[in-house]
């Protein structure tokens, strides 16, 4: 600006020069004539007076827009002070403390991102089930944090038990980010919960490209499993059951149900093949039950077949305990014995009692029995089952998908005595569980 006043300044004077005379300036009433000389001076001094006067209103408007921003700075970084504050207190699970920091935001710092994660945090945590699902659907309306407020829309539809609002929240979510880990996991669950075998297979599938999972090949060999219980024809159930024990060899359940199959199809020896092998990595009783009572009725045989699989893992207590229980039905008491009275000390299940008191009836020696009837009646442990390791149901038989609370590969095979229950937390919070994708 100088520079074009300067300019402005030197054309006037090289005008004067070669003009010479006086100027006259008629403004309202008055006429003015000045020389040169003073009307450069007027004009000069004019001219300086407004430069003057426009850099003070520059500077004026530049020291408020620096002070309105460090104002605005400083509100910014307390905002941010106190929503941290407020976060940890909700990983720690302090309600009444986030509700004292929430509390002391505006209604506009409560509309930012961080803010309305911070509002949404502290209502699940508080089970404030409207308010969590108020600022969810903001932080869905903005581009930025679209993504974490459809996953907490639909977890709280997941903890609200309402499964189908839940599941087409998710698939939203995957129309927009096809390889959202959280959303195909969640996914997967809401299938797996409504039984949707063949579909909760394919998104494993997506999901196990995008990260690495822990026992995938187990969780494939159980969807195949109950793929199988539900297929059309006995050739489909043979190929289903034959790539499940193929991804699990190990697991019990489904080595029994594919050698049952096999048996139905008058494939003994590859069905006892199938139930040994799985006999030697992970000792089960129903696996020695099917292996034996389907190849004799005759209590010996039943024995001579038991001593096959007790050769192979002769240290498992399982091993010794089902090879104790045989011999007691083949009365060959001078095997048992040694076997059930050691186990009885290390393993003082029910079951082992039982045989133990069977087997001193047998022989008519009734102190003996009386005293193991009353030491079983006082210290004797339930016999193992199959517990949900997530809400602690227990059932005889084995099952996928607990059917309390739908927890999906959550049984164990274990006495009432040792298993211990992962509960997890009513509502799951989005922070600090993980990051959001």
């Amino acid at each position: 600006m100088i520079k074009v006043l300067l300019v402005i300044f030197v054309g006037l004077l090289v005008w004067l020069s070669q003009s010479p005379g006086q100027v006259e300036i008629n403004w309202f009433d008055y006429n003015v004539i000045l020389t040169p000389q003073w009307f450069l001076i007027l004009l000069a001094t004019c001219t300086l007076t407004l430069y003057v006067l426009i850099s003070l209103k520059f500077r004026w408007q530049l020291l408020r827009a620096k002070w309105s921003f460090k104002k605005q700075m400083k509100k910014s970084q307390r905002t941010e002070d106190l929503i941290l504050e407020g976060l940890a207190a909700v990983a720690s699970r302090d309600v009444l403390g986030a509700k004292k920091i929430l509390s002391k935001l505006d209604e506009s710092q409560c509309q930012t991102p961080f803010g309305l994660v911070f509002a949404a945090q502290t209502a699940m945590l508080s089970h404030d089930v409207h308010g969590a699902e108020n600022a969810f659907k903001k932080l869905a309306d903005i581009p930025q944090t679209q993504l974490m407020g459809l996953r907490g829309l639909a977890m709280q539809k997941v903890a609200q038990g309402q499964t189908a609002l839940a599941h087409s929240l998710v698939e939203s979510t995957l129309e927009k980010n096809p390889k959202s880990p959280w959303a195909l996991q969640t996914a997967f669950e809401l299938e797996v919960r409504g039984r949707s075998w063949a579909k909760a297979l394919i998104t494993l599938k997506k999901l196990s490209r995008l990260q690495e999972l822990s026992h995938v090949d187990r969780t494939k060999a159980l969807l195949m499993f109950e793929l199988a219980m539900t297929a059309p024809t006995p050739k489909e159930v043979l190929k289903l059951l034959s790539q499940a024990h193929t991804l699990a060899p190990s697991h019990g359940p489904i080595a029994t149900a594919y050698a049952q199959a096999l048996m139905k199809d008058k494939q003994d020896k590859k069905a006892r093949r199938v139930l040994a092998h799985c006999w030697a990595l992970a000792p089960h009783p129903m696996l020695a039950d099917v292996y034996i009572e389907n190849a004799s009725f005759d209590p010996l045989k039943q024995f001579s077949h038991m001593q096959d699989l007790y050769q192979k893992v002769p240290e498992s207590w399982i091993s010794q305990m089902v090879y104790a229980h045989y011999a007691i039905k083949a009365q060959l008491w001078g095997i048992a014995r040694p076997q059930l009275e050691a186990l009885v000390k290390e393993k003082p299940f029910k079951s082992i009692f039982a045989d133990l008191i069977h087997m001193e009836d047998a022989l008519g020696h009734v102190a003996q029995m009386r005293a193991l009837m009353a030491t079983s009646a006082e210290h004797a442990l339930p016999n193992p089952a199959w517990h949900c390791m997530s809400c602690g149901h227990t059932s005889e038989a084995w099952f996928t998908l607990c059917p309390q609370c739908e927890g999906f590969d959550t049984s164990a095979w274990q006495s009432s005595s040792m298993h211990s229950v992962l509960r997890t937390p009513d509502q799951h919070l989005l922070l600090p569980e993980t990051a959001v994708n």
